[in-house]
């Protein structure tokens, strides 16, 4: 990890809904929301925004997301461009697995 990279891990900042955010991290299965339970989230963060930071992991700048894909989703439905985002740098293959299996 850069000197950079290292002043930049943890902060949160705004990361664009790409195509590549929300990523399935290696193919790992998990179930959006639906009917609502989305409509719950969709509504919530229509009138407080989202209060709690989605979590990446850039990999060959790209960002592959570890944690919050119910929150991305929802956030784009509500209408949002970008989300609150900490990025992750420098994560071995079993620290970015905690992420997704401790969501």
């Amino acid at each position: 990890m850069s000197k950079d990279e290292r002043v930049e891990a943890n902060k949160v900042k705004e990361k664009k809904l790409e195509a590549n955010l929300p990523g399935r991290y290696h193919d790992h299965t998990f179930h959006l929301y639906e009917g609502e339970r989305l409509d719950d989230m969709v509504e919530s963060i229509i009138e407080h925004g989202v209060l709690t930071p989605v979590i990446v992991h850039k990999v060959k700048g790209r960002y592959e997301m570890l944690s919050g894909h119910n929150r991305a989703n929802a956030a784009k439905i509500a209408g949002m461009s970008e989300v609150p985002a900490i990025v992750k740098y420098g994560l071995t293959e079993q620290e970015a697995y905690v992420y997704v299996i401790e969501r």
